[in-house]
């Protein structure tokens, strides 16, 4: 797509889905997706990190998987999902300087976003439980299955199930202390982000919006809403289910304590 089709773009309202690693963003996507009129938001910017990113930056690129996330009802309307860690190469297309780090990096996306479309809206999301946050990364790594209700129906028609894993190894309650300060890290990132941008940025949790649907999209459409967005207002239409269930969440919480206490004597 050349430079006057993108400046010619119909989208004015943009829908960003702030999140770090399995936090929940997934489900999030989704409610803003039930909800119509925002967007069909998701990881677009991945083409853009990953080896067969384009070789020019600038603003182009951002603006195409931008309009990946377009509403099929509402052309005017768009969704993106961007992670925390995201941020730093978007903002380097964006200005073709150095990255930045992360916090300052997103600011930069904001402040650019709300330069080139008429209405911006933030759906940020945290989850308070940074254990098990980072319990839930090393499960999806050791695993290889990243959403309950698909790559695992897959891993199961090849003989692995999901929850075939040694969850009491060494190796394993490493990559949780690994990922651990890392998401305490994004958490406060995030709420940092939001408290920046009050006038734009709404803060979900991870155990409010797993508990509550119907309330999670009421509170989305009721932030764009006052944005000067078009919500329709839908329910929710989940699909997606925990990697393991609450017993093997115990044993895997009682392994972690287990091994923390063996090496801190």
């Amino acid at each position: 797509m050349d430079q006057d089709a993108m400046t010619a773009t119909p989208i004015k309202e943009l829908t960003i889905v702030l999140a770090s690693q399995r936090s929940g963003s997934t489900v999030l996507c989704q409610d803003v997706t039930a909800v119509g009129g925002l967007g069909v938001p998701n990881e677009y910017f991945l083409k853009l990190i990953g080896k067969n990113k384009p070789q020019n930056p600038g603003e182009q690129p951002v603006l195409e998987a931008i309009l990946q996330g377009q509403d099929p009802a509402r052309p005017e309307a768009a969704a993106i999902k961007m992670m925390l860690n995201q941020a730093p190469p978007i903002a380097t297309y964006i200005d073709g300087a150095a990255p930045l780090p992360p916090a300052q990096a997103t600011q930069r996306v904001i402040d650019w976003a709300r330069d080139r479309f008429e209405r911006v809206a933030i759906i940020a999301l945290v989850r308070d439980n940074s254990l098990d946050q980072a319990i839930s990364k090393a499960v999806a790594n050791a695993s290889q299955t990243w959403h309950q209700d698909s790559e695992a129906k897959k891993n199961e028609k090849a003989g692995k199930p999901a929850q075939d894993f040694d969850h009491s190894s060494d190796s394993f309650q490493l990559e949780i202390l690994k990922a651990l300060p890392l998401f305490i890290r994004q958490k406060k990132i995030i709420q940092k982000i939001v408290r920046q941008n009050t006038d734009i940025a709404h803060l979900l949790r991870y155990d409010d919006i797993s508990a509550q649907p119907d309330e999670t999209a009421q509170a989305i459409a009721a932030h764009t809403r006052a944005l000067g967005f078009s919500p329709q207002g839908q329910p929710s239409n989940r699909t997606l289910k925990k990697l393991v269930d609450s017993d093997r969440s115990a044993q895997i919480k009682a392994s972690f304590r287990a091994f923390v206490e063996r090496h801190s004597g």
